[in-house]
């Protein structure tokens, strides 16, 4: 498997479970895979690299949850980041940029 197949594998994974978390907290609102929800990050995914250096993928308002919940970011925390980073060509979009 090539790096970018498996950081996206990764990535979805480390979604999907953060979306499952957040769910059961209040206010807290993403839409099902039948109504538009996350499948899967795209080529052109928007992210950032926080102060702790850890990606951040970020989802615009109304792409996987309703716009009350404007922008929504996830932390991917693994402990590759930096090798798959140096490995993997990724463009970045600042959220609001």
């Amino acid at each position: 498997m090539r790096y970018q197949e498996k950081y996206v594998e990764l990535v979805n994974a480390q979604i999907n479970q953060q979306i499952k978390e957040r769910q059961g907290i209040e206010g807290e609102v993403f839409f099902t895979q039948e109504e538009g929800g996350f499948e899967t990050i795209s080529e052109e995914q928007n992210f950032y690299i926080n102060s702790a250096r850890n990606v951040v993928i970020v989802f615009e308002k109304h792409e996987i949850a309703p716009g009350f919940m404007e922008n929504v970011e996830f932390e991917i925390i693994v402990s590759w980041n930096s090798a798959i980073l140096n490995k993997v060509t990724l463009v970045a979009v600042c959220p609001g940029g």
